[in-house]
């Protein structure tokens, strides 16, 4: 079976050894290391120094199809992307392009696998399909970039899920906010009740001192003043004292500069938040940065001001 797809494989690349690319020793040894380490060959070619455009040519004159490559141009409607699973096409490594009642163009690495095409038949609910063959690591650029993603990050670091988790980030913010200016009003409450008992004890100092001479009128007022304010104070203090006894989930994740990606879970009632796995190479990728498009430079704010909306929450 290995040396079946050893021969496929050098068949598939033939080209290169016709145009003295590479030499056929060297194609079929990097045909057994991409069948030994499950590697795309395509990859291990470029791995090699072998030009990109010069595997595409290959592909497309393997396969008689038109080639194309990865390019943040390449954008697929929503209406469509809606009803797929991108993460399972990734693994199947097919994209379609556009979809008409019976027709459809699909980019894919293997356009004579019978599974891929009666799979893209089957998801898609058409009859013809007009292919664009490409590059794996292509195709998954062209699902990421689709999914407002950089590279290898998971489906929550697109600038959409990362804006709904800001949404639940201001939504505790607020809450919290809430309880801030419970407990304001509760301070309040018990500095009305402080001076209620001061006043209380004023008046009592007063009627001991003078006893009920002419000063009776003032020490009235200050003995009544004082028992409102004490009633006016537990008013406000009760209810603070309430929702202090609640218990509130405020931990927080530890950022990690971008390389993994802040989630929300269970978005009812009682929201929590959690990091997701972190992103391969994400850290090389950032150091890059000038080489980084506008598009993928904004994907990464977007991460870094989620994580400090969450420091600030």
């Amino acid at each position: 079976m290995v040396c079946h797809n050893n021969i496929v494989l050098e068949k598939k690349f033939d080209r290169l050894v016709k145009r003295a690319i590479l030499s056929r020793d060297n194609l079929r040894a990097i045909a057994s290391r991409s069948e030994a380490s499950r590697c795309n060959i395509e990859d291990l070619l470029i791995i090699e120094g072998i030009p990109k455009h010069e595997v595409l040519f290959c592909l497309s004159e393997y396969y008689g199809y038109p080639f194309i490559e990865y390019s943040e141009d390449v954008l697929i409607s929503q209406n469509i992307l809606r009803r797929l699973n991108l993460e399972q096409l990734k693994q199947s490594l097919w994209i379609p392009v556009s979809v008409t009642k019976d027709r459809a163009e699909v980019i894919t690495h293997k356009p004579d696998d019978p599974a891929i095409v009666d799979e893209i038949k089957t998801t898609l609910k058409v009859e013809s399909i007009d292919f664009l063959v490409a590059m794996p690591s292509d195709i998954i650029r062209i699902i990421e970039n689709n999914q407002d993603l950089n590279p290898n990050f998971p489906p929550s670091a697109g600038r959409t899920p990362l804006a709904k988790v800001r949404t639940f980030l201001a939504e505790r913010r607020s809450l919290l906010s809430c309880y801030r200016t419970s407990f304001a009003k509760g301070r309040t409450g018990l500095a009305f009740l402080r001076t209620g008992i001061s006043f209380i004890t004023i008046a009592l100092l007063f009627l001991r001192v003078f006893n009920a001479g002419y000063l009776i009128i003032p020490e009235a007022a200050l003995f009544i003043t004082g028992i409102v304010m004490i009633l006016d104070g537990l008013i406000w203090y009760i209810p603070s004292r309430k929702v202090a006894k609640r218990a509130l989930d405020c931990s927080s994740t530890e950022s990690t500069g971008g390389t993994t990606v802040l989630e929300v879970h269970s978005t009812g009632s009682s929201p929590f938040f959690s990091r997701s796995r972190r992103a391969e190479d994400a850290e090389k990728l950032r150091d890059g940065w000038e080489n980084l498009s506008p598009v993928m430079r904004r994907r990464f704010l977007a991460s870094d001001r989620t994580d400090f909306a969450e420091e600030r929450t």
